[in-house]
């Protein structure tokens, strides 16, 4: 789901300048809800594995471990 292009589209915004604005509004409006939920925010989330780490995994039949 993009959120910032369902608005756009609703509201019918126009212009390069409109929808890059409209999405730095929808953008922190969402942060704000993830910080007043108390969850943590994108840059404070644990890094996922490289992608060809976990295809080597899947590969092998090792299962993935859960993130510390």
């Amino acid at each position: 789901m993009n959120l910032a292009a369902e608005v756009i589209t609703r509201e019918g915004i126009r212009g390069e300048q409109r929808a890059i604005d409209t999405n730095e509004t929808v953008g922190g409006r969402v942060r704000k809800v993830i910080e007043e939920s108390g969850s943590p925010l994108p840059e404070d989330l644990p890094t996922e594995p490289p992608i060809k780490e976990i295809e080597t995994r899947v590969k092998v039949g090792n299962k993935i471990p859960k993130p510390t």
